[in-house]
């Protein structure tokens, strides 16, 4: 396997898991800091309201950037995120 290819799939593969997480644990601990059920809610859509606004742009960034450069940028933001 191409160690680029590899590179993105690792990385994908770990922010997939950290985005899973958020929704069994970050309730509990945000309850603790008091935080309103409404908050807890609207925090963990948070990611899919990015993903709805974004989703319809992404042929356009591909078309505009290309895929592979796409793809990276977003790995540098994932890494970014993960404090690699």
């Amino acid at each position: 396997m191409n160690r680029e290819i590899f590179l993105l799939f690792f990385v994908n593969i770990i922010s997939g898991i950290g985005y899973s997480l958020v929704a069994p644990l970050f309730p509990s601990i945000a309850l603790k800091r008091s935080l309103s059920e409404f908050t807890i809610g609207f925090i963990i859509s948070l990611y899919a309201i990015a993903n709805l606004i974004v989703t319809p742009f992404t042929d356009k960034f591909f078309k505009k950037f290309g895929k592979k450069n796409v793809f990276f940028c977003s790995i540098l933001g994932e890494v970014k995120k993960l404090n690699f």
